[in-house]
């Protein structure tokens, strides 16, 4: 093992409630998808179940479906599992391992949506992976998004942070696009008020006509019942919703990243 570096209502507990440690239901254990089938696959299910059970999680919850943890509980797993690989970047890979791969069937769906969309309805929907925490999304353009995090409990670890910045660098990787390249102006761990990201990435080239769109929404009324029981949210909340806004941007072909303003 490596050092540690710079580091809804009526919802399932994943806590196997130890004496003496409070359960509160902050943040829902499917972000963790991507890192647990990176442990699995990497470590074993033996060591993903030893650093489960160290942060009092049930391993079985990391299973992609809905289950709330403590903050306390969230940060040691993030803490274990940066204990167990080699570096930061390391530890980044692992948030966001096969990502595209693990957001079920919203893959599918990413044809009538963008990076843009996903980013945007994401930081309108943190509520279903998080009670504590709320994500801005501004946009500044095209390929150039400003991305705010802030919480009602405090972090003690940067790991948070980095974990964030994993996923939401490979949101574009769901459309086969380069991961983001996410700048990082400001941090809750290091004395500020929030978390603040700016994010470049480019969009795909938008073919799909509009009549196919609005298939595509009347056609989420459907499934997104289903999809939401499901594995399907990232870090950010549901990007696959984002199909719904996704139709009414403009078409538009890949877009070169755009120079970075200067700090806040």
């Amino acid at each position: 093992m490596s050092d540690r570096g710079d580091t809804d209502n009526g919802a399932r507990s994943a806590s196997l409630r130890p004496p003496g440690r409070a359960t509160t239901a902050d943040l829902n254990l499917r972000i963790l998808l991507p890192m647990a089938r990176f442990m699995i696959e990497q470590h074993g299910r033996k060591e993903l179940t030893r650093i489960s059970e160290i942060a009092a999680i049930d391993p079985d919850a990391l299973d992609g479906t809905s289950h709330w943890v403590s903050l306390e509980q969230f940060e040691t797993l993030l803490e274990e599992v940066r204990a167990v690989v080699d570096s930061d970047e390391d530890f980044k890979h692992a948030c966001a391992y096969d990502f595209a791969k693990h957001q079920g069937p919203a893959r599918f769906l990413v044809g009538a949506m963008s990076p843009s969309s996903a980013y945007s309805l994401g930081g309108r929907t943190t509520h279903l992976i998080s009670t504590i925490g709320d994500f801005e999304a501004k946009s500044l353009g095209a390929g150039l998004m400003r991305m705010t995090y802030t919480s009602r409990k405090p972090e003690s670890t940067r790991l948070m942070c980095l974990s964030r910045q994993a996923q939401m660098q490979a949101i574009p990787t769901m459309w086969k696009l380069p991961p983001a390249h996410v700048e990082e102006h400001r941090c809750m761990t290091r004395g500020d008020a929030c978390c603040d990201y700016l994010l470049r990435y480019y969009e795909p080239r938008r073919w799909v006509p509009a009549l196919l769109g609005l298939a595509a929404g009347i056609g989420a009324s459907a499934t997104l019942p289903l999809v939401l029981q499901g594995d399907v949210l990232s870090v950010i909340g549901a990007p696959f919703i984002g199909l719904l806004l996704g139709t009414s941007t403009s078409s538009c072909a890949p877009t070169a990243p755009i120079c970075t303003p200067g700090r806040r």
